[in-house]
């Protein structure tokens, strides 16, 4: 497991540095994910490939599936993200994407994030990333899927009922931090 770092560390970010089975990489805060995820794909480029699957995650939302499940269901794809997105143009949401070791290992896989140019801020990493992520690789025909989330927004509250009976598999941090009554 490789951990990247871009901020402070909490306690649990210290026991995951000592942690002889990861990898904890600190780096400045700078660049957003985008320029996390690159730094570390070209650095670690050669003990990746050994990986059958590389996940792209951050911080930002809240998890609560069972993850070999969603790597069977990834199975299938070259590239498979939680939400498809359609807002501004159709894309995967990129605070987690499953990427298949055939697909890394391609010249094009390379070329994607040789061709990033630097990211200044949030805009930038949507425009120059989140957005053209999984065009890109729909472009040149690789298969693309999505974990079938019919009913679950990420991004609304309805899931998160008063008696909280029924929390959303996964959902923006940011929502459960701006409505912390249902918290």
């Amino acid at each position: 497991i490789y951990v990247i770092n871009s901020g402070n560390i909490s306690e649990y970010g210290e026991k995951l540095k000592n942690d002889p089975d990861i990898i904890f990489i600190e780096r400045e805060n700078k660049g957003w994910d985008t320029t996390a995820w690159k730094e570390t794909i070209f650095k670690y480029y050669q003990q990746l490939s050994n990986f059958d699957l590389i996940i792209l995650s951050n911080n930002s939302c809240r998890y609560d599936f069972d993850l070999f499940k969603l790597c069977q269901q990834a199975a299938f794809y070259d590239m498979f993200g939680l939400v498809r997105s359609r807002e501004i143009t159709e894309h995967l949401q990129t605070y987690f994407i499953i990427i298949h070791n055939h697909l890394f290992k391609t010249k094009d896989f390379q070329n994607y994030w040789k061709n990033i140019p630097e990211i200044r801020n949030r805009n930038d990493a949507i425009k120059y990333h989140e957005l053209a992520f999984m065009k890109y690789f729909n472009d040149l025909g690789y298969k693309i899927g999505n974990y079938d989330n019919s009913g679950i927004n990420v991004y609304g509250i309805q899931e998160l009922d008063s008696d909280r009976n029924y929390y959303p598999e996964f959902v923006k941090k940011k929502i459960l931090r701006d409505r912390k009554s249902v918290v």
